[in-house]
């Protein structure tokens, strides 16, 4: 229950509080008066947007105050201990601040949370049905949100969701593979062609440099041959050889060392100098016996380079960088082939997840069905206490062939005001007085279900009047009687049955207007329902009226 509200600084209120008690708490007054600020007020509380304007002019910031008791609500409870939020003494009190920097902070006994934290607690407190929530009624969404509202299938349907955008998911990323597979089939053919010749070719990395290197020595093999013959003379054929002059040094060298221990070592160079000399002049002469001219193989190289150089002039990349190529070659054929495979295993999970989708929504569908026949009912009943004992809705749970992350079900509520119409559609048909009433109707019926501790209704009489006026107060009244019921209203007929009544108005004080609240006692009671009526003289039928209606709840 709302215990206290308190404002400072918010729009024309300078600092006001007011003390709402049980039952139904009805807020009158005359237009302009401010009434908008206190649902304006109300909406800071649920968590709603916030915007600098809010601020009373000269004012640095804003603030809304609610003081809530909260006995035997197990499920706030709950959610205070989730959040780490302190709570004694079964009292709830949330605050939040505007700053004219544009900066906002809300807070829950005391304690700073995020709106979303501030939304999830005041939205399992209050329940506010504004102006234009009239509207919500003529979109078919919020119809299908009604209906499964009632039939608790919060979860199911959130599971249902979760599963449709997993499944959507999958079908968007088949779709590219797919896309990408259509691609991959021109470029797969003109791979596997390209691979195919590289690899036919046998390409070794060093290969082009050996084949130069082999070519060079078979094309001058003649002159290897010749040379490497005259080199082993000089160094080792003939009597005028290095080999025979070292020797003569060798001898002369001995004979010194017998004289002089100088010389045995120069003795042991000299010997390794000829060992050296004829080791090299035997493998240069082995040498070039074994080059030979061998135009086959002249011709089978330069052969082989046309290839090469030819498969360099395609792909205007050397050789490395052609086998480099290949790889990649490779490794793309091989992924084109993982993506089709990929693909296959894709379509029989999306397979396998829309056939759960479908039960999953069969389901729901089976439930709703059930649950429409019963929120129909349990609708035309309240209608019968609104002034429209012959109106009825019928909610249509229609199957369709597409599914969506709510289901197969197009749902939509249709109504016949008079006995003997046909079923046309409710947002097509319904005139403005009767869909308040269908409003309250939905309202009464959820309010019996939920464990919705505080109603608010903003103007829920639009474009009534008379008895039906009258049959929508009783109706709030009785829902005061298991719900604390906040209720603004212009009309007489409904602010008479209020348990506790509070007017809205405006003041000038040192040049500045202010609006602001007061619970009226009996007699200022009578003055605002003769107001109301439209009596100018307190002393006037009207005040007789007033004082009439206000009599008529204790009967």
């Amino acid at each position: 229950m709302l215990k206290e509200l308190y404002i400072k600084n918010l729009i024309l209120v300078k600092e006001t509080a007011v003390f709402f008690k049980k039952g139904l708490n009805i807020l009158t007054g005359e237009t302009g008066a401010g009434k908008s600020v206190i649902i304006g007020s109300l909406n800071l509380i649920l968590g709603e947007r916030a915007n600098i304007d809010m601020i009373r002019k000269g004012e640095n910031k804003c603030s809304v105050e609610a003081v809530i008791d909260i006995t035997g609500n197990l499920e706030i409870k709950d959610i205070l201990f989730e959040s780490g939020i302190e709570c004694e003494d079964e009292t709830v009190i949330i605050k939040r601040e505007i700053l004219i920097d544009g900066n906002n902070r809300q807070y829950v006994n005391g304690s700073s949370v995020s709106l979303a934290t501030l939304k999830r607690i005041s939205s399992n407190i209050f329940d506010l049905h504004g102006q234009h929530d009239h509207q919500s009624l003529f979109n078919l969404d919020s119809h299908r949100k009604f209906l499964d509202w009632y039939a608790n299938l919060k979860d199911m349907v959130n599971d249902l969701s979760i599963n449709y955008c997993k499944y959507n998911h999958l079908v968007n990323r088949l779709t590219e593979m797919e896309e990408a597979s259509k691609k991959n089939e021109n470029d797969l053919k003109l791979w596997k062609y390209e691979l195919e010749e590289i690899e036919k070719a046998e390409l070794m990395e060093s290969e082009e440099e050996e084949l130069e290197k082999e070519y060079l020595i078979i094309s001058k093999a003649k002159e290897i041959c010749e040379k490497s013959y005259g080199i082993y003379d000089i160094l080792y054929g003939n009597d005028q050889s290095m080999l025979s002059g070292l020797s003569t040094a060798l001898k002369q060298i001995g004979e010194l060392a017998k004289y002089d221990e100088f010389f045995e070592s120069k003795a042991e160079i000299c010997e390794n100098v000829i060992y050296q000399i004829r080791e090299t002049a035997e493998e240069i002469r082995s040498h070039g016996e074994i080059i030979e001219y061998n135009p086959t193989r002249l011709a089978e190289i330069e052969q082989r380079m046309q290839i090469l150089e030819r498969l360099k002039r395609k792909f205007s990349k050397s050789l490395p960088e052609i086998i480099q190529y290949s790889n990649e070659l490779s490794a793309n054929i091989k992924n084109i082939d993982q993506i089709d495979d990929q693909i296959i295993n894709l379509r029989k999970e999306i397979d396998c997840l829309y056939n759960d989708l479908v039960k999953q929504s069969d389901e729901i569908s089976k439930i709703r069905v059930v649950a429409a026949s019963k929120l129909s009912d349990k609708i035309n009943a309240e209608f019968k206490c609104l002034g429209m004992p012959d109106a009825q809705i019928k909610i249509s749970v229609e199957k369709t062939d597409k599914i969506s992350d709510r289901g197969f079900d197009k749902i939509e509520f249709m109504f016949a005001a008079n006995k003997g119409e046909s079923w046309s559609s409710l947002r097509k048909v319904a005139s403005g007085g009767e869909i308040s009433r269908i409003m309250l109707a939905l309202k009464s019926t959820f309010a019996d279900a939920d464990n919705i501790d505080v109603l608010i209704f903003d103007e829920i009489d639009v474009n009534l009047g008379g008895r039906t006026a009258r049959d929508v107060g009783r109706k709030l009244y009785d829902l005061s009687q298991k719900h604390q019921v906040l209720c603004i209203t212009h009309l007489p007929q409904i602010a008479s049955l209020a348990n506790s009544h509070y007017k809205v108005f405006k003041s000038v004080i040192d040049g500045r207007t202010k609006t602001e609240l007061t619970e009226l006692n009996t007699d200022e009671r009578v003055d605002e329902i003769t107001r109301m009526l439209g009596g100018e003289d307190l002393s006037s039928v009207a005040r007789i009226h007033a004082k009439e209606l206000i009599e008529d709840i204790k009967s």
